[in-house]
């Protein structure tokens, strides 16, 4: 399968697994960018931020009441963090990861990456 975060999800591709629910993975990005790169997704393949359904809310809220908690975790929540959602080409979002994901990242000043 060409999705790194449904091949994460069924263990075909390695990583530091930091949340495993029913429905939410978060582990430790790949390809850091930052002291702390954590990437958090869904577990329903849902392939772009574009592609949201009302049905998908819960778990989309459930993803930001995670995103402090891990962030507290992994001591940046008092110095500050970043969350991104790359979508559409232009802004990144890869072909070979049309899953929707989310970027947490800190441990470092951000002013040398986009707002």
């Amino acid at each position: 399968m060409k999705c790194m975060v449904c091949n994460v999800i069924n263990g075909a591709e390695q990583a530091h697994v930091l949340r495993d629910t029913d429905d939410i993975i978060a582990y430790r990005s790949l390809t850091p960018l930052t002291p702390v790169h954590i990437i958090i997704a869904p577990k329903k393949h849902i392939p772009s931020l574009t592609a949201l359904t009302p049905q998908d809310a819960e778990v989309i809220a459930k993803i930001f009441l995670l995103i402090p908690e891990l962030a507290r975790e992994k001591a940046i929540f008092q110095c500050g963090f970043r969350v991104i959602a790359n979508t559409g080409p232009d802004a990144g979002e890869e072909e070979l990861n049309p899953h929707l994901h989310f970027h947490l990242l800190g441990g470092t000043t951000l002013t040398n990456y986009l707002a």
